[in-house]
């Protein structure tokens, strides 16, 4: 008998599906890991790794093992599309006004003070480049061994979509791996194109996640 638990999350619905183990457990496991990854990577916290290297721009910054796994695994994303799917539009998407949680986009006025802002947003806010700045994911540097990561001055990283699969990927895995019941992780987002869907064990089912450009507010 299946047993289903579902939240909201990232602007998404989260829901996870367990074939005969615990739901509660596998809940959890997912709650814990998605945490894991806002503080690592999300562009809307001020604490967030991510903005901190984006903070240095220009320098190596020390950095978690996830956030260098997720970091690695957008690249690797940024090379098999040949930059269809670029991480360092953040700050871009920043000043598009995409600076926090959509939830919170929409409720927001137009035109919001800085002081208002937070993560990549706040940062794009008080050190405004050129814009158009030149971007390019090749310029991102990872060193995997000394847990390094950095990008050129005025680039922010936004993993977005990469980050969203991977947690699906990794949530199914760990969920798995408590007691070998199969389980299934939907991160599932109303105007995302292709949700991520990640089945462990039974029958194996993944669907890649895209997401569409942000154009405005």
């Amino acid at each position: 008998m299946s047993a289903v638990r579902r939240w909201d999350a990232w602007s998404c619905t989260v829901s996870v599906t367990v074939e005969g183990g615990s739901p509660d457990r596998a809940e959890r496991v997912v709650r814990d890991l998605m945490a894991d990854v806002d503080a690592a990577v999300s562009r809307f916290r001020d604490d967030a790794e991510l903005v901190r290297v984006a903070r240095h721009g220009g320098r190596l910054v020390p950095a978690s093992a996830l956030t260098v796994e997720l970091v690695q695994v957008a690249l690797q994303a940024a090379r098999a599309t040949d930059g269809a799917v670029d991480p360092t539009l953040g700050a871009d998407l920043a000043a598009l006004g995409y600076d926090a949680d959509l939830d919170v986009v929409r409720a927001a006025p137009r035109g919001r003070a800085a002081g208002t802002r937070t993560g990549l947003g706040q940062l794009e806010a008080l050190h405004r480049p050129s814009w158009p700045l030149r971007r390019d994911w090749r310029s991102v540097r990872v060193d995997p061994e000394l847990r390094l990561v950095g990008v050129p001055a005025g680039v922010g990283l936004d993993l977005g979509a990469v980050a969203k699969a991977w947690t699906a990927d990794e949530a199914a895995r760990r969920g798995h791996a408590l007691d070998g019941h199969a389980v299934l992780v939907e991160i599932l987002q109303a105007w995302v194109y292709v949700s991520q869907r990640t089945r462990v064990g039974g029958e194996v089912e993944r669907r890649g996640c895209v997401e569409p450009d942000i154009v405005g507010t």
